[in-house]
């Protein structure tokens, strides 16, 4: 039997999440509420569809050939007309930036809304999620729900709001909407700059994006002391405006005899981070083993067995590769950056070095390559320090209160 259109939850509260369904943070974020009393569907963006094993109701716009898996907890939408089907397709291929979904897209949220009647709308990320459904807003009433908006922690809002374009969009969203979260208090007080109403700022104040780690299942990965190990994962091998990965590998050249032995797994690699990579020296070149993305789940394994897990960035929020690295025993070198330092200590928890400055990342690579004790102290020093400020359970207490006391506000507004 199909359970689609089965609320866990009869009598309880309602959100429906906007945002990716092949995003393993969209699908750690909403399984916070699992056992909250509130009944949870996604309407997914046409860009992908969740697991078969993730049991939550989801709307699937993706075009598509042929069925869109087994799950009975997906729902996808059939427009009438082939040339519909055939616009999405195209305009899709033209980028993120561009895709409209169409009327058919807003008629079926529309639908959505006010069959199944959401007490919260949640869109997770501004681009494309809260952009996009502001659009459809305006045929939409208003006042049957919340709308809540999370921002990512990368270049949302540290470095596209800069942009004349890009700031009116931000603005707009960011007025309209009932309630505002971050991972990090950078982009709270941006979002203030930008027009947000401070009152709109969420009671549950700076959060991870997947709702936090679960520190105990992540750290039982471990089965040996990090300082016996000579593994340097490096989770963001790519090019992209938060990150880049050529000095990376400049910083490889200017520490190898410094850091022997050593083995480094690239994961997430591009095209261009191959093509360097293929220009390296044969030394190099030979000790890397290079990936494509992979599930969450391996990437925690991988974790489990580093020495070193390395991410300097341009500009980042609070990584969960930050969290993820702290629970699983290995060092994080991680960037400088203003949305980092308040949180972690240089060779206490983590190492520092710029993204742009190869001698930087060099030197830290090999001061940790090569001092046992301090690695050693930094992964208890790590899991003391990630439980204070990402344990998992500790967050979905704080969640499933904060979407509580928002209904319960809109409810009694002198509360």
């Amino acid at each position: 039997m199909n359970k689609f259109h089965q609320d866990q939850f009869p009598d309880g509260p309602r959100i429906l999440f906007v945002g990716l369904a092949e995003s393993t943070h969209t699908h750690s974020w909403i399984d916070l509420l699992k056992t909250s009393g509130f009944n949870v569907r996604l309407f997914a963006l046409p860009t992908g569809i969740p697991p078969n094993n993730w049991k939550v109701q989801t709307y699937v716009t993706k075009v598509m050939v042929g069925d869109c898996g087994s799950s009975e907890y997906r729902y996808r939408f059939r427009p009438d007309l082939g040339r519909a089907l055939n616009k999405v397709q195209s305009l899709m291929m033209r980028g993120m930036e561009e895709y409209k979904m169409g009327p058919w897209g807003r008629k079926w949220l529309n639908q959505v809304i006010h069959k199944w009647h959401p007490d919260i709308i949640h869109t997770l990320g501004l681009d494309p999620a809260s952009f996009l459904f502001y659009k459809w807003i305006k045929t939409i009433d208003r006042k049957s729900f919340l709308w809540i908006i999370t921002a990512r922690g990368g270049p949302e809002l540290a470095l596209k709001r800069k942009l004349p374009e890009e700031q009116a969009r931000i603005s707009a969203v960011l007025r309209e909407c009932d309630c505002f979260i971050a991972d990090n208090d950078l982009n709270y007080r941006y979002a203030i700059e930008l027009g947000l109403d401070p009152k709109k700022c969420a009671s549950v104040g700076s959060v991870p994006g997947t709702g936090g780690v679960d520190v105990d299942a992540i750290n039982i990965l471990r089965k040996e002391k990090a300082s016996t190990q000579r593994t340097i994962v490096w989770p963001k091998a790519y090019e992209c405006p938060a990150s880049k990965a050529l000095p990376v590998l400049e910083a490889f050249k200017l520490c190898w005899q410094r850091i022997q032995p050593v083995k480094i797994i690239m994961t997430a690699i591009i095209p261009e981070t191959r093509m360097w990579l293929a220009n390296q020296p044969p030394e190099i070149r030979n000790t890397c083993v290079t990936l494509d993305r992979v599930p969450r789940e391996e990437m925690l394994k991988l974790f489990a067995t580093a020495r070193i897990v390395l991410m300097p960035s341009l500009t980042d929020g609070v990584p969960n590769t930050l969290y993820e690295a702290m629970g699983a025993g290995a060092l994080p070198i991680v960037s400088p950056l203003e949305t980092i330092t308040p949180l972690v200590e240089k060779a206490r928890n983590v190492l520092y070095a710029r993204n742009l400055y190869p001698q930087e990342i060099a030197d830290a690579l090999a001061y940790a390559m090569n001092d046992d004790q301090m690695i050693d102290e930094a992964a208890e020093n790590n899991l003391v320090r990630v439980r204070e400020i990402a344990e998992r359970e500790m967050i979905r207490v704080k969640v499933t209160r904060f979407y509580h006391k928002l209904l319960q506000r809109r409810s009694y507004p002198s509360l």
